[in-house]
């Protein structure tokens, strides 16, 4: 059984988003707000490894 798409364009979705989090950190000069960008980026990575694993489970015959 493949992987249903709208699980894996969420997961192409959160791990762009999370990249452009971290990109944004980068530029940041406030370090409480850079902080709470790569929050978020982490949350985000996450939620793709929950998604991979349900993916994963998913797929595997039992």
């Amino acid at each position: 059984m493949s992987s249903p798409k709208p699980i894996m364009d969420c997961v192409q979705t959160c791990k762009a988003n999370a990249n452009n989090l971290r990109a944004l950190a980068g530029s940041e000069s406030d370090n409480n707000t850079k902080k709470l960008l790569l929050e978020a980026a982490h949350h985000l990575d996450v939620s793709v490894a929950e998604l991979d694993y349900i993916v994963t489970n998913s797929t595997v015959a039992i």
